[in-house]
C-alpha cells in the first residue's frame, strides 16, 4: 500500500489520501487528506482561548482545558472535501485539482457544540451560528479569515462537535489543532479548523466562503446559488488499482458512504450496461463508510472498465455523467477504472 499522502498543491498545502488506505476502518492520521485554504497558522495550545459572543446572554472565553472538561463523545465519521473529483469535470473548473482522494475517516473526539452554546445562553432571535478560524489572508483585495455558518438547528445537533482529537491523538496542525468544528454528514468545508471565535447572529450570514464559495453556480442538478451541505452518495473502488494487470478471478472492493439517509446498495459493471449487486457490509456507525466486495471472473482476456455506483435510502443514485458547475463541487459521478485481464 502507498504509505504517504499524495500532494496536490504546495502553497497552501493540500494532499490526498491514497485510495488503498481507505481499506482501514479509520484512516491513519499520516494518510488523512489535508485541505487548507491558507497557510497553516501556528497556535500555542497552552495559551489558546475560544470566544463565544454575539446574541448570547453571557459572552464566554474558554480555554482548551475548560472545553475538554465538558461532556464529550467520540464519533467515527467520514469527511470529504466538496471539491473531490473536480479534475474529472468537463470543462474543468478552477480550484484545487482533486482526484478521488479528498476523503478519509476518523474517530473524532470532542464536546457537543450545544454544551457550549447553552452555557452562553442563546438569544431568542438567533438563526445562525458563525465559526471563525485563525487562518486567513488577502482575497480579492480584502483581508479575511475563513468563516462559515450553520443554521441553529444543525449547530445544536447532538453530533455536531468541537473536536480536539482524532483517532485518539491530539489534532495535528494540518487538521486544526488545537480545536476545530465537525459537522457529520456535511462536506468538509463546514468543519472550520483552528477555531478562535463563535458568533451567534440574528440574520443569515453572508461571508465570502458562505455565499460565493461552496455554493452551486451553473449546475443542472441544483438551483443557482444553492449552498453545499450534505455529502452526495458515492462508492469508490480501492482494489484493483487503475491500470492493474489481472490474472483470472479477482475481488473488486471499495467503500461507500452518504451524507443523508443510509446506503441501500452498491452495483458493479464490468460489461457496459449490465449491473450486478455487490456484497455490502452492514453499517457500524451512523456517519461512517461501509465496505463492499464483488467476486469477478472475467469471461476472457482483454481491457475492461470497472464501474461502481451506489444508491441511498432517499433514492439518490450516482449519475453516470460527471457533474458540472462553475466552482467544481459535489461531483459524485460513478467511479470507473480500467484494468487489463491477462488470462
Amino acid at each position: 500500500m502507498n504509505d504517504s499522502l499524495k500532494p496536490v498543491t504546495n502553497c497552501p498545502f493540500n494532499a490526498e489520501t491514497p485510495l488503498p488506505a481507505l481499506a482501514h476502518p479509520v484512516t491513519p492520521i499520516p494518510l488523512f487528506y489535508v485541505r487548507n485554504h491558507f497557510d497553516t497558522p501556528q497556535i500555542d495550545g497552552n495559551r489558546y482561548q475560544l470566544q463565544i459572543e454575539g446574541a448570547v446572554a453571557q459572552p464566554l472565553v474558554l480555554t482548551l482545558d475548560q472545553i475538554k472538561a465538558l461532556p464529550s463523545k467520540t464519533s467515527r465519521t467520514v469527511m470529504e472535501c466538496a471539491g473531490n473529483a473536480r479534475i474529472y469535470m468537463n470543462p474543468r473548473p478552477p480550484g484545487t485539482p482533486w482526484n478521488m482522494g479528498a476523503i478519509s475517516v476518523a474517530d473524532w473526539t470532542g464536546t457537543p457544540l450545544a454544551e457550549v452554546l447553552q452555557r452562553a445562553g442563546i438569544g431568542n432571535e438567533v438563526v445562525e451560528v458563525v465559526f471563525v478560524g485563525a487562518d486567513g489572508e488577502v482575497v480579492e483585495g480584502k483581508k479575511m479569515k475563513y468563516e462559515r455558518s450553520l443554521p441553529l438547528n444543525i449547530a445544536l445537533h447532538s453530533d455536531t462537535l468541537l473536536v480536539w482529537a482524532m483517532n485518539g491523538e491530539p489534532l495535528t496542525p494540518h487538521h486544526g489543532y488545537p480545536l476545530r468544528l465537525f459537522v457529520p454528514g456535511w462536506y468538509g468545508m463546514a468543519a472550520v479548523k483552528w477555531l478562535e471565535q463563535i458568533r451567534l447572529i440574528t440574520r443569515p450570514f453572508e461571508g465570502y466562503f458562505q455565499t460565493y464559495h461552496y455554493v452551486y453556480w451553473g449546475d443542472d442538478y441544483a438551483p443557482d446559488g444553492e449552498p453545499l451541505q450534505q455529502m452526495q452518495v458515492r462508492a469508490l473502488i480501492y482494489t484493483p488499482v487503475p491500470n492493474a494487470t489481472i490474472d483470472g478471478p479477482v475481488t473488486i472492493a471499495g467503500i461507500v458512504w452518504t451524507g443523508t439517509g443510509a446506503v441501500m446498495r452498491v452495483e458493479i459493471s464490468t460489461e457496459g450496461e449490465y449491473w450486478h449487486e455487490a456484497d455490502l457490509e452492514p453499517a457500524t456507525t451512523t456517519y461512517s463508510m461501509q465496505c463492499w466486495r464483488y467476486a469477478w471472473s472475467p469471461a476472457q482476456p482483454g481491457r475492461y472498465t470497472i464501474r461502481a455506483r451506489a444508491t441511498d435510502s432517499r433514492g439518490h443514485t450516482q449519475p453516470l455523467a460527471q457533474r458540472s458547475n462553475q466552482l467544481g463541487y459535489g461531483n459524485n459521478a460513478v467511479h470507473a477504472i480500467q484494468v487489463h485481464v491477462r488470462s
